[in-house]
């Protein structure tokens, strides 16, 4: 898995892990052990976004707004 695979020496890219509290599917253990595993071995750019309504499918079309804005900063941040 990719959380076995994360080293100090290795180079990561920036990454955005985005979960939610209420997931019945993917526990939002999974994002937050990775994010602090990469932290913990000194890769910098790792950020969690965690949100507390909704679930594995997301909350709906219009609930969806503050996440998107958020990805679409993030990618604009690190990809320009």
């Amino acid at each position: 898995s990719a959380y076995h695979l994360v080293k100090k020496s290795d180079r990561f890219p920036a990454s955005l892990f985005i979960t939610a509290t209420n997931d019945d599917r993917v526990h939002p253990s999974h994002a937050r052990k990775m994010v602090a595993k990469m932290l913990a071995e000194g890769i910098t750019d790792a950020y969690l976004y965690e949100y507390s309504d909704g679930g594995h499918s997301g909350k709906g079309v219009h609930d969806d707004i503050p996440e998107d804005v958020l990805t679409f900063s993030f990618f604009r941040h690190h990809l320009m």
